[in-house]
């Protein structure tokens, strides 16, 4: 089961619960050489029981909603195990995101034990960033790449759906293309995100630098111009998605999902226990409670909650391919410059809509433009 959250207009329209597993991130002898650790250095070694949010959440969704297992560090066990079971035997779908090097051979097993029972109910997302080592090394630890390999091609064979997450900067992102049939012809990748790389943490610390717009759009669009059936299938959560919707129905006006931090029963809850209304806002202003003592319901009519809707929805804008994420814009100099590119490709194309023309001008210029390829999570 591919993670295919559904939402329109800044709404979601299937319910989505993240949990953040607890995260061992900043007490890792090699972490990531991108990773926010300072985020995690103080967080509580107290155990969080997710069951009661899971029962909520439950309830909330009617059983017909999707949970995240936001995976931190190897944190995958049987307390994860025994969540994932109660919410697929609940009707819940389940994705699991993790770097795919300490996933434990016992946790694999019980997931296919699950997976016997209940086809098609678990998906993985994992973290891979190049189609070599040495790619792959320069933000990670080179050493793991063929173990996250292995781990991808080893679910691949089981029939699991495999997404990956390529964090985009400026040392990889040429190496998109190969890294894009790697992915898709070798390992059996469905899905791939591109992630802008952060500029916090080990990121700063290490002195990566983000990509260009420029090269990240070129090397996007030329993928999806020369690309196979299979790799432009795997680039459905990316930009050129809606380019293509607009390509075969020019007439037809295609929304971004936009922005949906605080929409109706969506919420993210970090391995401490904290409720956000996204897991891209996680600042204290949109701390919504802790699932200790808040309920899911108590926290999505909270302040924080409310808080969230109103921005996303002050920064939705009425642009095809666009939208803003307001926790991981990494500059709005050149979210406007990449939103820039694609309006010049879509009227090369001649499928820019008189409402594009008319109003992505006034709203580039109030620099609330961003890429609406896939969401962080």
């Amino acid at each position: 089961m591919k993670l295919d959250v559904k939402a329109f207009n800044g709404e979601m329209l299937q319910p989505l619960l993240i949990l953040e597993t607890e995260n061992f991130c900043a007490n890792a002898k090699e972490p990531c050489k991108h990773c926010s650790v300072e985020a995690f250095s103080n967080v509580s070694e107290e155990s969080i029981d997710f069951n009661k949010a899971v029962d909520e959440f439950i309830a909330l969704s009617n059983g017909e909603g999707h949970v995240v297992f936001k995976n931190g560090a190897g944190a995958l066990g049987n307390k994860e195990l025994s969540l994932i079971r109660k919410c697929i035997e609940n009707g819940l779908d389940v994705s699991i995101t993790t770097e795919g090097v300490f996933v434990s051979e016992k946790f694999e097993e019980g997931i296919g034990v699950l997976l016997r029972r209940f086809p098609g109910k678990i998906s993985y997302t994992v973290s891979l960033d190049g189609s070599t080592k040495e790619v792959y090394g320069l933000i990670r630890q080179e050493k793991y790449f063929e173990k996250a390999c292995e781990f991808i091609k080893k679910q691949v064979d089981k029939g699991i759906f495999v997404s990956t997450n390529f964090v985009v900067h400026k040392g990889n992102v040429n190496h998109i293309p190969e890294y894009a049939d790697f992915a898709v012809h070798e390992l059996g990748v469905k899905r791939i995100n591109f992630l802008q790389l952060g500029l916090a943490g080990n990121a700063l610390k290490n002195r990566l630098e983000t990509a260009g717009p420029k090269d990240f759009f070129e090397q996007i669009i030329n993928l999806f111009e020369k690309g196979d059936a299979e790799i432009n299938d795997a680039l459905e959560s990316t930009f050129v998605k809606a380019i293509q919707d607009l390509q075969a129905s020019p007439n037809k006006h295609f929304a971004c999902e936009g922005c949906v931090a605080g929409s109706k029963n969506f919420a993210f809850i970090r391995s401490n226990g904290g409720i956000y209304p996204c897991s891209s806002l996680e600042a204290p202003g949109f701390l919504a409670g802790n699932i200790k003592t808040t309920s899911l319901e108590e926290a999505m009519k909270g302040n924080a909650f409310k808080k969230a809707r109103k921005l996303a929805l002050r920064l939705k804008g009425n642009y095809p391919v666009v939208n803003i994420c307001p926790g991981r814009n990494v500059s709005i100099e050149k979210d406007k410059e990449l939103a820039e590119y694609i309006r010049s490709y879509l009227d090369k194309q001649f499928i820019t809509q008189n409402v594009l023309k008319k109003n992505s001008s006034s709203l580039l210029q109030q620099g609330i433009l961003t890429v609406c390829f896939n969401r962080a999570f």
